[in-house]
């Protein structure tokens, strides 16, 4: 018999505009009981799957994405729950009758097991980070604006046109980026 190392967790199965969740919760002679939810996408259907998950005591929850509709139930949950994304290609269900609620029991069940392999996610900090100087890239080497109002009518600046870091962090507050003055590094 397999190792139960959650004995509380749940699976979701995170789709556009819907996000089944199954709990599985084993008591000490290792009966499983499941509760399943289906949530909407919007905050406040997500708020409540974090209520739900408060309710009952579960911690651990393992996700299956779909594209990037993963984003918003990660950002609601991280702050109470040890979130862990599972690629869809190790948490693939057998061959069947495949329903989202299946899916998410399914997920519950090999988690609990500590049978996935998570994905690495970035803390918050580094993921910011990675995303303005993506940002700062974009802007430097390959001109392509971020702001149509900065170059008068045209959406493209010429060819051969230089900007500046300065520029591009003016670019990015102008896009609703709160950037600080970089700090210098050599003193």
């Amino acid at each position: 018999m397999l190792r139960i190392v959650y004995p509380i967790c749940c699976g979701l199965d995170v789709h556009k505009s819907t996000v089944s969740a199954c709990i599985a919760a084993t008591d000490g002679n290792g009966v499983t009981t499941y509760q399943e939810r289906k949530f909407l996408t919007f905050t406040t259907d997500l708020k409540s799957l974090e209520q739900w998950l408060t309710d009952n005591n579960c911690k651990d929850v393992c996700m299956e994405p779909a594209g990037k509709y993963w984003y918003p139930v990660w950002n609601i949950l991280e702050p109470t729950c040890n979130l862990v994304i599972a690629h869809p290609k190790y948490v693939k269900a057998i061959r069947g009758k495949k329903t989202d609620k299946k899916d998410a029991k399914w997920i519950a069940d090999i988690f609990k097991h500590d049978l996935v392999n998570g994905s690495f996610i970035p803390p918050n900090d580094i993921a910011i980070a990675r995303m303005l100087l993506t940002a700062i890239y974009h802007i430097l080497r390959k001109n392509e604006p971020y702001n149509a109002d900065l170059y008068r009518k045209s959406d493209k600046p010429p060819a051969n046109r230089q900007v500046s870091v300065d520029e591009a962090i003016f670019i990015l507050q102008r896009q609703g980026y709160i950037i600080s003055q970089p700090q210098s590094v050599i003193d």
